[in-house]
């Protein structure tokens, strides 16, 4: 079986789980198998995204057992220069038992200590979120037991220790803290407590979904090919997917094509996404039709995220649906990176 078919496999199967809120036992360990046989040396991009999504979902369907191996393995075996997101994942595992880090706030800082130092702000923002779990488990404790001496020394056993990376990791989550401190000696009423915090929300940044749809516009893709249909065609389908039409590049003119470096392309962070379609002779530095997929697909060479327009058919075309799907996945795992 090719590392490509095994690839299908894993995707649908995620599927069948993301779908599937019974997922058992069993779903896990196809993964875990697939995972073993070797696939990460030979595909690490795809299989540290899978990660990412495995843990994702065993979360979602509180296996936490689960989600706990696919942490620690992932930890054994995969590399990644973007995995902030394993640190904002074990916190959100502890989080099951809330107990954990109220009685242990000092394990916090484990996670918390790589989050406050990476320039990951997504990721900082979720954790931060994660947090404010504690932050409201306190206020109920407040409400019911307002002369508790014992929680309110937890709450500030746990503050000590969050409180100096708090702002690192969200603003928010700084005056959330700062906020309940003031509430518990007496500076006002928890009435007027939650107006301030319900004022501070409302002030905020934008909301995930909002922040998602920022970076969709401000992504930059390149489109390399001779299309079937006109340009405006692939132009709505932009605009239908999010993006904005200036911040895609289109290279459909042979005349011009012939002396594009496709090359010159990797180790760069200027592009998102890259389509391709067929050309009718060839691009500069390469047999276009029979080497840009090994071109492209060289993880060392650090090539963006990209996606050939195959048509349903499996025709090498860009059509408006071939397109679609292409600038789809590109869309997806855009997504898929932050969450």
């Amino acid at each position: 079986m090719s590392i490509s078919d095994k690839i299908k496999i894993m995707k649908k199967h995620l599927n069948t789980i993301k779908e599937d809120s019974s997922a058992n036992d069993e779903n896990f360990d196809f993964w875990m198998k697939k995972i073993s046989e070797g696939i990460i040396e030979e595909d690490e991009n795809k299989i540290h995204q899978g990660y990412k999504n495995l843990v994702f979902t065993a979360l979602k369907y509180k296996k936490y057992d689960q989600a706990n191996k696919f942490l620690e393995s992932y930890k054994k075996q995969a590399k990644s220069a973007d995995d902030d997101w394993k640190y904002r994942y074990s916190v959100q595992l502890y989080s099951n038992s809330p107990r954990f880090f109220l009685d242990y706030p000092t394990e916090l800082l484990k996670y918390l200590d790589p989050l406050a130092n990476s320039d990951n702000i997504i990721e900082k923002e979720k954790t931060a979120k994660i947090l404010m779990t504690y932050i409201s488990i306190y206020e109920n404790i407040y409400i019911v037991k307002k002369n508790s001496s014992q929680s309110i020394q937890m709450f500030f056993n746990f503050v000590d220790q969050i409180l100096p990376i708090s702002e690192k990791i969200s603003k928010h989550l700084e005056y959330r803290i700062q906020m309940f401190k003031r509430l518990i000696d007496g500076e006002f009423t928890f009435e007027i407590y939650t107006e301030l915090i319900d004022k501070h929300l409302n002030e905020l940044n934008p909301t995930d979904e909002d922040a998602l749809e920022n970076i969709i516009k401000k992504s930059k893709i390149l489109v390399v090919g001779q299309p079937v249909v006109n340009l405006d065609d692939l132009y709505k389908v932009v605009d239908e997917l999010g993006y904005i039409v200036d911040n895609v590049e289109f290279h459909t003119d042979y005349d011009k094509l012939k002396n594009l470096d496709i090359t010159r392309f990797k180790n760069t962070e200027k592009y998102q996404g890259i389509i391709v379609g067929p050309i009718a002779h060839q691009i500069k530095g390469m047999n276009y039709d029979d080497v840009i997929a090994k071109t492209l697909s060289d993880q060392s060479q650090n090539y963006p995220f990209w996606k050939k327009c195959i048509t349903e058919s499996g025709e090498f075309k860009i059509t408006r649906s071939s397109f679609y799907r292409a600038l789809k996945d590109i869309r997806l795992n855009q997504e898929g990176s932050i969450i």
